[in-house]
């Protein structure tokens, strides 16, 4: 299995998580928000992103380990990353400006 493979194949696994309690909030999202240092009720999709590609990449995941979009941003840009023909398997960043990321995932198909 490909790496690629690998990150589809667990966020698959972690499909399952769902927000309870309130926004951001849940037994499970609260879980993963820990593994990035965040708290109850913050944003979760880079924690979310950090914790998948940690498994994938047993500890040395190609992106830092952060509760922020435009952390994954500003890293994605430095290593020359960003396009706009990703490939499934790929994280994904939604933008509100070229330097604010306000949400974050993986590319599970492309049409």
């Amino acid at each position: 299995m490909t790496r690629d493979e690998e990150v589809i194949y667990l966020a698959g696994k972690l499909h399952f998580v769902r927000e309870y309690g309130g926004q951001n909030r849940g037994v499970w999202v609260n879980t993963i928000q820990k593994v990035t240092g965040n708290g109850d009720g913050d944003s979760w999709c880079a924690s979310f992103v950090s914790l998948v590609l940690g498994i994938v990449f047993k500890g040395k995941s190609p992106v830092p380990r952060s509760a922020s979009c435009d952390v994954i941003l500003e890293h994605a840009k430095k290593e020359g990353w960003l396009t706009s023909t990703p490939s499934v398997g790929d994280v994904f960043l939604v933008l509100n400006s070229p330097t604010d990321a306000h949400h974050t995932g993986f590319v599970l198909a492309v049409l």
